[in-house]
């Protein structure tokens, strides 16, 4: 297994939703929606895991982990992309 570099996964996530764009335009979605193309993906992926070897399939489900997650981008660009809330946030303030 080798590690890549986030900015590289970055640059692939802006590669793919320029693709993305380019093929389908902004055409809006709602959050659902957005699911429903993602689960497809997710499936699609794990129908070939259960079938094939990982060295045989390897790229085809990270081509699908790319598209999913890129979905997710397009999905947070229409309707926004809130930022962590973590627990201090939420109680205001360190918690003992």
């Amino acid at each position: 297994m080798s590690l890549t570099p986030r900015d590289e996964v970055i640059a692939v996530i802006n590669g793919e939703r320029d693709y993305q764009q380019a093929k389908w335009g902004d055409a809006p979605h709602s959050p659902l929606e957005f699911l429903v193309y993602m689960r497809d993906y997710i499936e699609e992926a794990m129908h070939l895991c259960s079938r094939n070897s990982d060295a045989l399939i390897g790229d085809q489900v990270l081509g699908s982990i790319r598209k999913v997650t890129t979905l997710g981008v397009a999905c947070m660009e229409q309707h926004g992309a809130p930022a962590r809330r973590t627990l201090e946030t939420i109680l205001g303030g360190p918690q003992r």
